[in-house]
């Protein structure tokens, strides 16, 4: 039972991913593979799935850069066309690609200053 316990949430290392993954595409033996590196049959196939030929595409969603990173002159450009009433908070968030939320917050935050707009580095 330790051992069960202990093994629960164990992340693979992103080499031993890729190894599981080529192996998979050659040979297709996915019993073999399992057996062989300890991992489940829906963690290959998600594996095989996302793998595109980085590392990059194999790491755990959590340590990957976060998406909808927006710079500040973006910021500042949407927030600017949302105050001056050319666009609407809908239109705006459609043509950027973030959420209506996120441009509300960027209001509320911009006070005419640039670094009003930037990420809060927390410690």
């Amino acid at each position: 039972m330790k051992d069960e316990v202990s093994r629960n949430y164990l992340p693979h290392d992103v080499n031993i991913r890729i190894k599981a993954v080529e192996l998979y595409r050659l040979t297709k033996d996915i019993k073999t593979i399992c057996q062989q590196y300890n991992i489940s049959r829906a963690s290959l196939l998600r594996w095989n799935q996302r793998f595109n030929g980085t590392v990059e595409s194999l790491l755990n969603k959590s340590r990957q850069k976060r998406k909808g990173v927006y710079s500040i002159e973006v910021r500042l450009e949407a927030v600017n066309l949302y105050r001056n009433k050319k666009f609407s908070l809908r239109s705006l968030s459609s043509m950027y690609g973030f959420t209506m939320n996120t441009l509300r917050r960027w209001d509320k935050l911009y006070d005419g200053s640039i670094e009003s707009l930037m990420n809060k580095e927390i410690y």
